[in-house]
Formats: structure tokens, C-alpha cells, sequence
């Protein structure tokens, strides 16, 4: 059976070369908010160096804080445990795990002590940063990670610009429904092609702009 472009995507960026530039990367994004010894609540299960969670474990190792795995008891009790004892400042989640934590620490009446909040897997909605600000004086930031797996893809920035994508590892196209390529500033279907193979292309189904243009936080990759 022929392999889908994910499949063949995640062939090519979980080598061992693929997780380090991978884990380097994320560490590059969480640094600068980070402090030394911070402990780091990570809602992922750590399945090892190829999977989303060992990544981000890795990553926050490499900037110097504790990271903390919400694991082996997966129940919401134990999360929000783990949430109030290790006075976590940061925590790293899907955003439907985090917005179900802020739920049940506000039912509960638990504080909890979450300055920066990385959405993890899937882009984020505005209506989960909404929700979330709503519960906590908190930042949020967003991790592109396709199908939730070690396949890093882009990062936000403080500016709420959008994703900002590795575009040392992929070229992304935006197209219209007749599969051609579009202009900046029109909304269609995302295709991710990989730099290092560009026969293996990847479309998560959904649609984006493309933005171009240097954004305010100073990156120059596309968004």
C-alpha cells in the first residue's frame, strides 16, 4: 500500500538528525520565556523521541527548566494535582486538555499559576485564546504539530500574527479548489511540501492566508 503524504512526511522528519533540529527548535521558541528550573507541566504522553510529547520534553530540558509529564494516571483529577502541587508557570497542552483544566480548576476553586500557555498539535482557535484569557492572566502561544505527532511544522509569536512555519524545512502553498497555487492575501487549502524530498506534500485540510510580509515580532518566515 502506497504511503499518504503524512505518512511519508513523518518518515522523513523522525530520523534521528530530523527529532534534534526538531527539538532544538521548539527549545528556541520556548527559551525566551522559560526560566531556569521552571517546572514545565506537559500534557503529552512522552512516547519516546518520536512523539510530541518526548519532544517537548526534550525541549524544555535543553532550556534548562523541569518537565513534568502528566502520566501514568491519565484522569482529570490527577492533571489538575499535578497542576496545583508543582506550582507549574508553564504548561503545554492540546487545547481542548488545557481549556478542560481551566474548566475543572474553576469548578473545583484551584488556583493555579500558569503565566504562558502553549497550545500544542492542532492550530488554535480565537474563541480557546478567548477562553482561556477569560480564566487566567496568562500568554498563550501555539505549536503546529501535524496530526498531533512529532512533525513540527510552526510556532506563534507574542504578536498573535499567526503561525509562523519552519521554512527551513517546509515551503508552503496556499490553493484555490482547482489545486493552484494562490497569491498572498487569499484564503485557501494549506499544503505543506517537504525541502528535503518535494515530491512528499502534505494538506491537513484547512484553509489559511499566507502572509509574506516581515511580522512585528521581527521573524521573516511565512505565517
Amino acid at each position: 500500500m502506497e504511503l499518504d503524504g503524512y505518512e511519508k512526511l513523518y518518515a522523513l522528519e523522525t530520523t534521528p538528525e530530523a527529532l534534534q533540529a526538531s527539538c532544538e527548535y521548539i527549545a528556541s521558541r520556548l527559551k525566551p520565556f522559560l526560566s531556569t528550573l521552571e517546572p514545565v507541566l506537559i500534557c503529552f504522553r512522552d512516547e519516546g523521541p518520536a512523539s510530541l510529547g518526548g519532544i517537548f520534553k526534550t525541549a524544555v530540558e535543553m532550556c534548562g527548566a523541569t518537565a513534568i509529564v502528566w502520566g501514568p494516571d491519565y484522569r482529570w483529577m490527577e492533571l489538575l494535582r499535578i497542576a496545583f502541587d508543582s506550582h507549574a508557570n508553564t504548561v503545554i497542552a492540546h487545547p481542548l486538555v488545557a481549556l478542560g483544566l481551566l474548566k475543572l480548576a474553576n469548578v473545583t476553586s484551584t488556583p493555579l499559576y500558569i503565566y504562558d500557555l502553549v497550545f500544542g498539535g492542532y492550530p488554535y482557535s480565537r474563541w480557546m485564546v478567548d477562553g482561556v484569557k477569560k480564566g487566567l492572566d496568562c500568554r498563550v502561544w501555539g505549536c503546529y504539530a501535524a496530526q498531533c505527532g512529532p512533525v513540527i511544522i510552526g510556532f506563534t509569536c507574542d504578536k498573535e500574527a499567526g503561525i509562523h512555519v519552519r521554512n527551513d524545512v517546509f515551503d508552503l502553498q496556499i490553493l484555490d479548489e482547482h489545486g493552484n497555487t494562490q497569491k498572498y492575501w487569499q484564503k485557501g487549502k494549506i499544503r505543506f511540501v517537504s525541502q528535503k524530498d518535494p515530491d512528499v506534500v502534505y494538506e491537513p485540510g484547512e484553509s489559511a492566508i499566507m502572509h509574506y510580509q516581515p511580522c512585528s515580532c521581527g521573524c521573516d518566515a511565512p505565517r
